[in-house]
């Protein structure tokens, strides 16, 4: 039973040793360089550098190949730390056990910090008010004709150095938590419509999270956009009023939202997104009466010469068409006023024209009215503003962020908060009584000394005042 347990200890400390952080961490690098230099998409250059060469020899040409490894070496990387915690605890405790406590006088006179002086008498109480000034807290044992005192302060210092690890074990832990529940998507709203919250819903979206991977259902209803600029292409503003509604319609509020101050509903933080424009309600009617509905977008023009176009294709028909939109309304946009004076006619239309190796112009078509396209009546049916919004969710964000409000926590407490041990004893001799004391610290050991010897002249220099 005890070799059992010897050998668990030294698989916990073996583990946990430094040793395998050093090449977990360098086995961590390798895998994320991996997949940050293949997302930057260098393998498709014509002349790549030796180390691409290198990666797409070794057939590691996708970043997604080494997916599984690098989360089980942030498992491994976590894991480390964990151990290394316990067994820096373990430490810790064991070296405050062994230095706590009073001391005989000759294991004081040993020390490399120590001093020794007589005086005629009431010693005991000339060194306990000496310790009690330095606030340490106080240890007193009476042993034949010594009084043995021993002080400390500031003992929390010594965790710095476990500070540091959890630290690390915090951020890592937060970064494993943000691989596993993460996700983000993008969808567009016009003036009016609602959002539920559910992945079929965005319109880009990324792949469903390891864990927390089900629908909040909550429901976001833009009710207005604040929308300026300071010229074409130069964005002044880019805000939005929307209302929060839980699954079955509750309402929980209205919210101005604007770009770099989200909101956050049931821990999905909602953006407001960059994408800005028009969309266009067209119906669709063909040969045999069958309707279809449609939205298309065109998107505010970043110059004043440059038009907004969007391309459509028919579902199920071979028939694509480019659509140009020309409405007054975007002069009503502040500094986008420019822009709405070339629209003279104070309507809205869309300049229909078939794409294709061959582009044929087929015409004009105003708010309201209909268009014959090759068999297909094509209806303008609305036109509103609309705006994009970017939704994320990361539960491991606040775990790396209070991983480093601990690393400053660790900071000071390493050092601004260094300990101090005292140790004191008192014998009663012939003519007197006779002061030893002792002391260390952990750090700044030099400044120390000067300091214990500049207290302790002090000292004497009362007990020649008496």
């Amino acid at each position: 039973m005890k070799n059992s347990k010897k050998y668990f200890e030294k698989i916990i400390v073996l583990l946990g040793s430094l040793r395998v952080s050093f090449v977990l961490l360098l086995l961590f690098c390798l895998v994320v360089a991996q997949r940050a230099i293949i997302a930057q998409k260098f393998i498709y250059l014509e002349d790549p550098p030796w180390f691409i060469t290198a990666l797409n020899a070794a057939g590691l040409d996708s970043p997604d190949l080494l997916a599984i490894p690098l989360y089980g070496l942030l498992v491994l990387l976590v894991v480390n730390l964990m151990l290394a915690s316990i067994t820096m605890t373990r430490r810790i405790r064991a070296r405050s056990r062994n230095a706590a406590g009073v001391r005989d006088l000759e294991t004081i006179q040993a020390m490399p910090i120590s001093a020794s002086f007589s005086v005629p008498l009431d010693g005991t109480a000339l060194l306990t008010d000496f310790f009690k000034k330095k606030h340490l807290t106080l240890t007193r044992e009476i042993s034949g004709s010594e009084c043995r005192l021993y002080g400390t302060k500031r003992t929390l210092g010594r965790w710095g150095v476990l500070l540091f690890h959890l630290t690390f074990l915090l951020i890592l832990s937060g970064a494993l938590l943000s691989v596993l529940t993460r996700y983000a998507g993008i969808f567009d709203l016009a003036i009016g419509e609602t959002f539920l919250e559910s992945r079929a819903r965005y319109t880009s979206v990324t792949a469903p999270p390891i864990l927390f991977s089900g629908d909040k259902k909550f429901q976001l209803r833009l009710d207005a956009i604040d929308l300026s600029y300071w010229k074409p292409g130069a964005l002044k503003q880019n805000a939005s009023s929307v209302s929060i509604f839980t699954e079955h319609g509750v309402p929980l509020g209205t919210h101005h939202l604007a770009i770099n101050s989200p909101i956050r509903v049931d821990g999905v933080d909602i953006y407001q997104g960059s994408r800005t424009g028009f969309v266009a309600g067209l119906e669709a009617i063909d040969s045999v009466g069958t309707k279809a509905l449609g939205r298309v977008k065109f998107f505010l023009p970043s110059r004043p010469e440059e038009p907004m176009i969007s391309r459509v294709q028919f579902p199920g028909t071979n028939l694509v068409l480019d659509l140009e939109l020309f409405t007054d309304m975007v002069g009503t946009i502040e500094g986008l006023e420019e822009l709405g004076t070339q629209h003279k006619n104070k309507v809205s239309l869309l300049k229909v024209t078939v794409a294709g190796a061959h582009r044929i112009f087929y015409g004009v078509l105003f708010g309201g009215a209909s268009l014959e396209v090759e068999g297909i009546t094509l209806r303008f049916i609305s036109l509103t503003p609309f705006t994009s919004f970017f939704a994320a969710r990361d539960y491991g964000v606040p775990v790396i962020f209070g991983g480093f409000a601990l690393l400053i926590f660790g900071l000071i407490i390493t050092y601004f908060w260094v300990p101090e041990q005292y140790w004191g004893v008192i014998r009663q001799e012939e003519n007197g009584e006779r002061l030893v004391i002792g002391a260390t610290t952990e750090k700044f050991k030099a400044s120390f000394r000067e300091r214990f010897e500049a207290e302790v002249h002090a000292l004497q220099m009362k007990r020649d005042n008496q």
